[in-house]
């Protein structure tokens, strides 16, 4: 593995070759990836089996043609197809497949299956001889992330008790896969015994959901929520819970909650009201952290700006300022004063918009309303090392200008690591993805991206987590632009080869 100061370089430089491509990249094949979670709970009528699976599914939006690459495990399939119907209810076959546990197929679809296919109407099932009819099964859907947010203390707690310790956790929900990972961190503990996702309302206690990993108050890992818990999940209805010897029943805890947070903008002089004409050009990347303040970074290119705010009014229309930006002139950075509850209201709604003056334009010469950011999600299936499988998760979300944390969850404690990347997830060279790497010796492992940066390495710490900071440079050109990445974790005993992989993940340059 290279070393640590490799990692800028190596990454920069698939930047840039990206963005020397993408302007001559062909526009003809638009294909769009859709991702399915099988399990028995999903077979109409539920089918109790501790058999999983995943499916990645490569569409074709010009000519409607899938390509469908599906993974077992726990069942010994005698069929494998792509069904039509919606959740919930059965249907025929649309698509068979081939092979297993890894099972593969293709088909132009009419367009009545297309748009099925597009709108949630198709499932990926899996057959045995125990359950012809299907053991388990998965809905074929876009993969989605949503952030959710706790702050603990003893207020919380039921009873309530005058502790002066305080914590925050910061979760991301995965969903078709329904993967909740966590990161927990506490200050003022002392003599911590345990900590725990509970069920329960605000105001009740409930029991254990999912002991968290690590120790003393720091924690970070993953658990997987079955459908119901989702909807509990969703519904406010789970808590942090941290204990301690002086107060065994929790110390703190903290409700967890949904957090919408993360937004971006493109600055330009056509947004100006009147509009500017201009080449300068933008990014702002913002995210409102669980206290309520805004951590931003605002860069610029062709324009010496005199100042930078953030400005509240609706699209086309011009606003006071809320807050102002310190740094410039082509980069601003920093943490806000905390939010009032209108003030994130107003973000949330879309009436926030960053706006930098210049002398020549005073009024501002470029701006951009801000909108929701979409955070990276993920796909396909990692392989087990010691009864645990690699998460791959990721702070915040791509934008130029700024850097970028993929991290790993779960993975074995005090282990070498190294972050893979590619710009494609559905071709490397001749081979088809998800390619098994069994053939190397990682059994019903897959490579799930095509392999343009090796050596982002890293090292595991006792909670089997780790990351690495991806710098993304100030380049208009990539906005827009997917990458993938997934994580290769040295797991000796695994499988011959003594490597195992994460799933991976799929982000968007903002």
């Amino acid at each position: 593995m290279q070393s640590r100061l490799s990692r800028p370089t190596l990454f920069h430089s698939l930047l840039l070759a990206i963005a020397a491509l993408v302007p001559i990249a062909p526009t003809g094949a638009q294909k769009v990836y859709f991702n399915a979670s099988l399990d028995g709970s999903q077979q109409n009528p539920p089918v109790t089996t501790s058999a999983t699976g995943w499916a990645t599914i490569q569409f074709d939006t010009t000519t409607n043609r899938v390509e469908i690459v599906a993974h077992s495990t726990g069942v010994a399939g005698t069929a494998a197809h792509l069904h039509i119907a919606a959740r919930g209810t059965n249907g025929p076959v649309i698509v068979p497949l081939a092979g297993g546990p890894t099972w593969t197929g293709g088909a132009v679809l009419s367009a009545t299956n297309a748009a099925a296919l597009t709108s949630g109407g198709t499932y990926i099932n899996i057959h045995s001889a125990a359950n012809p009819s299907g053991e388990i099964r998965g809905q074929v859907e876009l993969s989605r992330a949503a952030r959710f947010v706790a702050a603990l203390d003893g207020l919380q707690e039921v009873p309530a008790n005058t502790s002066t310790a305080t914590g925050s956790a910061e979760l991301v929900l995965y969903e078709p896969d329904n993967v909740l990972t966590y990161t927990v961190a506490t200050s003022g503990l002392s003599n911590v015994t345990a900590a725990h996702i509970h069920t329960g309302n605000s105001g009740q206690n409930g029991p254990v959901l999912h002991p968290l990993t690590g120790t003393a108050g720091d924690y970070c890992g993953y658990t997987v929520l079955t459908s119901a818990q989702v909807t509990t999940l969703k519904a406010g209805g789970l808590y942090v819970n941290v204990h301690t010897s002086s107060f065994p029943a929790g110390e703190i805890r903290g409700q967890i909650g949904a957090f919408d947070g993360d937004f971006f903008a493109r600055l330009e002089g056509a947004q100006q009201v009147p509009p500017v004409s201009t080449t300068a050009d933008g990014t702002a990347c913002v995210r409102l952290n669980p206290d309520n303040t805004l951590t931003y970074i605002t860069t610029t290119t062709g324009l010496t700006a005199t100042a930078a705010h953030f400005h509240r009014a609706a699209k086309g229309t011009n606003g006071p300022v809320v807050i102002g930006f310190t740094g410039g002139p082509t980069t601003w950075s920093g943490t806000t004063r905390a939010l009032t509850a209108t003030e994130i209201a107003d973000l949330r709604a879309g009436l926030w918009y960053v706006n930098v003056h210049t002398a020549a334009n005073p009024g501002g010469e470029i701006r951009g309303q801000l909108g929701p950011a979409a955070l990276p999600t993920v796909y396909g299936g990692g392989c087990p090392a010691n009864g645990a499988t690699a998460q791959i998760t990721a702070t915040g979300f791509a934008c130029i200008g700024r850097s970028y944390s993929v991290e790993v969850r779960g993975a074995r404690p005090n282990s070498n690591c190294e972050l893979i990347l590619g710009v494609d997830r559905g071709q490397f060279g001749p081979a088809t993805l998800p390619l098994n790497l069994t053939f190397l010796g990682m059994t019903n492992c897959f490579l799930l991206t095509d392999l343009q940066v090796r050596g982002l390495a890293a090292l595991t710490d006792a909670r089997g987590c780790a990351a690495v900071q991806l710098p993304l440079p100030f380049l208009p050109s990539l906005r827009g632009v997917e990458f993938f990445a997934q994580w290769l974790v040295l797991a000796p005993g695994a499988n011959p080869a003594g490597g195992v992989v994460s799933n991976g993940l799929q982000s968007i340059v903002h």
